[in-house]
């Protein structure tokens, strides 16, 4: 989808719910333990009705941060939503209710992946301190490439249809490179 395409789509909600939320900093560098993800119920619907209501065309859903926790049941990590108490695939719940509700589905995916980080590099006790600098070439080891493309596509063919994606590569391009 190019741009022009996006603003026909009017405006959308842009739902950015995983371990940030529940700590007390915008990036969760250095946390590995899913108990932080404290959710035990969520309401997508709710979610997806007052993006209908204030007349948004889409919903963009943060399936993964560079702290790497999926919000979806992959294949590729345990790190992800259905190994926490709430126990579900949140986005599956978003698909479904976009769909019932007539909006469209957009996802935000992190290429950069705190998880892939080499476990020397890994914070001990202030993780702000160590996290090497965004751009480093830690976060472009290749050997990572197989994974990012079985992420994407999981997103890309079981959540569908999937109007854009907006693919962040703020802390690097985990190892793709794209067109």
């Amino acid at each position: 989808v190019h741009g022009e395409e996006v603003r026909r789509l009017h405006w959308g909600m842009f739902v950015t719910w995983s371990l940030s939320t529940f700590s007390d900093r915008d990036w969760t560098f250095g946390h590995y333990d899913l108990s932080l993800f404290a959710a035990t119920t969520v309401d997508v619907d709710g979610w997806v009705r007052a993006a209908k209501a204030a007349q948004m065309g889409y919903i963009l859903f943060l399936t993964k941060h560079h702290d790497g926790f999926c919000l979806w049941d992959t294949n590729t990590t345990d790190f992800k939503v259905t190994r926490t108490r709430l126990g579900v695939d949140v986005l599956r719940l978003v698909s479904d209710a976009c769909r019932r509700h007539g909006l469209k589905l957009a996802l935000y995916f992190s290429l950069g992946d705190w998880t892939w980080i080499p476990r020397r590099y890994r914070p001990r006790f202030e993780p702000w301190r160590e996290m090497p600098a965004p751009g480093s070439p830690v976060y472009w080891r290749t050997a990572n490439a197989p994974v990012l493309r079985a992420q994407l596509t999981e997103l890309l063919t079981a959540y569908g249809p999937v109007e854009f994606i907006w693919a962040d590569h703020a802390i690097g391009p985990g190892g793709i490179e794209l067109a």
